[in-house]
């Protein structure tokens, strides 16, 4: 089974930004608490967590983040398809 994701617009002053973040009303089994949170594309806006710049997690797929503080390797990149 598969949740329908709802894609996110934002309106920073006078500019539409679409595509740039997504979220479930519903989740899968298990993942009940991610109903209705917001993640964020950060290849596609400057994202920080208490202060602190992410980049983008390598691939087309992923939404994720990963911090200067995170060690690898992470799934994405290289290879990493059928981890």
């Amino acid at each position: 089974m598969t949740a329908n994701a709802l894609q996110r617009v934002v309106w920073p002053g006078a500019d539409c930004l679409e595509q740039v973040a997504r979220s479930y009303p519903e989740s899968l089994s298990g993942a009940e608490p991610l109903a209705g949170c917001v993640a964020f594309y950060v290849d596609r806006l400057a994202c920080s967590v208490v202060g602190v710049k992410v980049e983008p997690q390598s691939g087309v797929f992923y939404g994720g983040w990963i911090a200067p503080d995170l060690a690898g390797p992470f799934k994405g990149g290289a290879g990493s398809r059928d981890w």
